[in-house]
């Protein structure tokens, strides 16, 4: 085999590899974006049940929920004025 064969051969294995490093990196790119969208959609089921509760519960028990905010609002200020 002569030198500018042997380096014909080494630059297509190369191409060859780039090429497969690619494509394995489409297909994880790919399945990353599908388990985020997946995780979104369940994170964001999950606040919206939430919020749906936190309201029940205020309309619920309003005052105490009002002293709740107010008293958490104050420890919150209290702390970051250190």
């Amino acid at each position: 085999m002569m030198k500018s064969e042997t380096i014909d051969a080494a630059a297509t294995a190369a191409r060859s590899v780039r090429n497969a490093a690619r494509e394995d990196a489409d297909h994880l790119t790919d399945a990353i974006k599908a388990e985020a969208s997946d995780l979104y959609r369940t994170l964001a089921a999950k606040g919206e049940a939430a919020a749906k509760a936190v309201g029940t519960q205020v309309e619920a028990q309003p005052i105490t929920s009002l002293l709740l905010a107010f008293s958490a609002g104050f420890i919150a200020s209290r702390l970051l004025s250190r």
